[in-house]
């Protein structure tokens, strides 16, 4: 949507520039607007998405921590059902184990039966196929049309051959 059709700025906009600019948060100040009443996974207005499924792409892994310890839900999906460890793998390994840390089953779905490590296939993130396999990721998971990361990582490349015979 173009953004001079949308609403004003809002509070949660503010943040999400924050965590886009990898700017400090300050932890007192979000707690303290978070117990009056301020939604920590609620989209911006101008910046579509949650704060934490914002910190994804640009791996702020401070503003991740800050966001879990102050109450935002690691579990909310996106509308497509990806969850966080979903965005990650495509491209953002280095979060991944706070992802998970936080509490986000490995073997989430999403809405087609997808799990991270199939979409680490499916974009060709072999960093994140390692992150994700050396986690307990399954090669083996299919998704709704009978895919399996197994199959696309070993037509993929040498590299996810590798990973692949780490986890065997």
């Amino acid at each position: 949507m173009n953004k001079s059709l949308r609403s004003a700025p809002n509070e949660t906009d503010a943040l999400l520039d924050k965590i886009i600019e990898k700017k400090p948060l300050s932890r007192e100040l979000l707690a303290r607007r978070v117990s009056e009443g301020f939604d920590l996974n609620a989209p911006g207005v101008v910046i579509d998405g949650s704060p934490l499924f914002l910190s994804i792409p640009v791996m702020n892994i401070e503003a991740f921590r800050v966001l879990i310890d102050l109450g935002a839900d690691p579990m909310r999906k996106d509308r497509d059902g990806a969850s966080l460890l979903h965005q990650a793998a495509n491209g953002s390994h280095p979060i991944i184990p706070a992802i998970l840390a936080a509490g986000v089953p490995i073997e989430e779905l999403d809405g087609d039966g997808n799990t991270a490590l199939l979409w680490a296939a499916l974009n060709g993130d072999s960093r994140s196929a390692e992150v994700l396999l050396a986690a307990g990721a399954n090669p083996d998971a299919t998704n709704h049309k009978g895919e399996c990361a197994r199959d696309i990582l070993n037509h993929r490349s040498n590299h996810f051959r590798f990973a692949l015979k780490k986890t065997a």
